[in-house]
């Protein structure tokens, strides 16, 4: 119980340290939260989502096949916010006018 507590709070604090813009610690408490616990989704979600705010999509990138291989150790598919994250990373569509252009 006592590792779930720590990864719980680490995470919490995590995600405030985005929210507030400090991606270099919020990346830090998400990466102690995984030492701790490998499985824990939604600390590979703040470094996909720190990597997002930093401009840095091939970190994104990377920090998303991370996950997705976690989850498939694991068996299960990803929480819904997660897929939010993958959406996010998605090159964007062309526009009407690009597509009407070719």
């Amino acid at each position: 119980q006592l590792t779930a507590d720590y990864v719980a709070g680490t995470v919490r604090a995590a995600e405030l340290h985005l929210a507030a813009g400090r991606l270099p610690t919020a990346r830090a408490r998400a990466r102690a939260a995984l030492a701790a616990d490998e499985w824990c989704e939604s600390a590979h979600r703040i470094l996909i989502a720190v990597a997002l705010a930093a401009g840095d999509r091939a970190a994104a990138s990377q920090a998303l096949a991370a996950c997705d291989a976690m989850l498939a150790d694991l068996g299960v598919g990803a929480d819904p916010l997660t897929e939010t994250l993958r959406r996010r990373l998605a090159p964007p569509a062309p526009s009407r006018a690009l597509r009407r252009a070719a």
